[in-house]
């Protein structure tokens, strides 16, 4: 049951915080590739304050992910918690064979600089640029 007490130890409590599907999609596999080179393979657990009391601890799991770019994202809220889990070898079969399955390698590509266009003048004002030119031309012919 969620909330119960999985492990107990002198130094720490381990609580089942219940169950959670966890969806692949084959636009991310570049991120699963990283993962899974990784030096610890893991699934991120995101776990998010349980404002609506549904849980009886004081967070409940918002979602796991296989993605460390989409663990990032989550902890860049600040908002939620983010721990990493090693992710046991049967799943780590599936992930391995969803990425072989739809991964394709990108080759990179760098951007070519494009001229940036002038500002157009915005809610009926010019730009400043213009102001101070006429400014400097009509001081030069005064």
């Amino acid at each position: 049951e969620t909330g119960s007490v999985a492990v107990r130890d002198k130094d720490f409590t381990r609580y089942f915080m219940g169950h959670a599907e966890i969806y692949c999609h084959a636009a991310d596999t570049e991120a699963y590739v990283h993962n899974l080179e990784s030096a610890q393979p893991s699934l991120f657990v995101v776990l998010r304050r349980d404002d609506e009391d549904t849980s009886p601890l004081p967070y409940i799991v918002h979602s796991v992910t296989f993605s460390p770019y989409e663990a990032q994202d989550f902890q860049d809220s600040a908002e939620d918690i983010v721990e990493r889990v090693a992710i046991p070898p049967g799943i780590a079969l599936e992930l391995i064979q969803f990425v072989n399955q739809h991964h394709v390698e990108q080759p990179f590509r760098k951007r070519k600089r494009t001229e940036a266009e002038p500002a157009e003048e915005q809610f009926g004002q010019e730009p400043i640029f213009e102001r101070d030119r006429k400014k400097q031309h009509s001081s030069e012919n005064d």
